[in-house]
């Protein structure tokens, strides 16, 4: 039970940053503002701290999930045969990869924010598609409806 506890946080987390994420694209990105005032430079700049925070939290939690998932269930199901751990294991993976991404461009000294925006709403949906599986399309063990 503690798994799935800290497996929503993580999905909670997911979400705040896809909201940071979409705001980031909405606001600074996507319009291609020539002058940005300093005040919407500032507020975004805190807003892709938070996404950062709210990307890394996520793969923080996922990561002490599915260890903890296995080994609550490992005597009492096939648990390699559970499609959730396989799509949690796909998730993790995404989260894994836009984090390196991240860190690779922020070693650089370059911009990360839309790297950061887009990387959390693909994990976002990504967490969608994991909810899924265990429920509706493949069935399993995870049942939440």
């Amino acid at each position: 039970m503690l798994h799935a506890v800290i497996g929503i946080l993580s999905y909670v987390f997911l979400f705040m940053g896809s909201l940071g994420g979409v705001s980031y694209l909405i606001v600074f990105r996507l319009p291609k503002v020539k002058e940005v005032p300093e005040f919407l430079d500032v507020a975004q700049k805190v807003r892709l701290s938070f996404n950062l925070f709210y990307f890394l939290s996520s793969f923080v939690l996922l990561t002490l999930s599915l260890p903890l998932g296995l080994i609550s269930s490992w005597r009492n199901w096939n648990v390699l045969a559970e499609p959730k751990l396989y799509s949690s294991i796909l998730l993790w993976l995404v989260l894994f990869v836009g984090l390196l991404v991240i860190l690779i461009k922020k070693r650089r000294k370059e911009d990360v924010g839309k790297i950061a925006a887009w990387a959390s709403i693909v994990a976002f949906l990504f967490a969608l598609f994991n909810l899924l599986v265990g429920n509706f399309i493949f069935g399993g063990n995870h049942q939440f409806l």
